[in-house]
């Protein structure tokens, strides 16, 4: 069963919401945090970006072949492009 909160949020002048501390904690986002917003009718559903982060790295590292290291290659192949300049 996952866990419910309600709590009644103000919409400022510019548009902003404050989500309470609780919800941020429930939601594991720290202050800086991104959230997806998702509507759906008439609800707004916000869901912490981080955790889908982590499953999408986990499953590009289980995709790559061992030994790879995509940052390395990354570094490898911009100092070939600059060293072809």
């Amino acid at each position: 069963m996952s866990d419910r909160l309600a709590c009644r949020l103000t919409v400022s002048a510019d548009g902003h919401l404050l989500i309470p501390d609780e919800s941020r904690k429930m939601l594991n986002v720290a202050c800086g945090g991104t959230v997806i917003v998702q509507t759906e009718d008439d609800r707004v559903i916000l869901k912490p970006v981080r955790p889908r982060m982590e499953r999408l790295r986990a499953r590009v590292m289980a995709a790559l072949p061992p030994g790879v290291n995509l940052v390395d290659d990354l570094i490898a192949e911009r100092r070939a492009g600059s060293a072809r300049e």
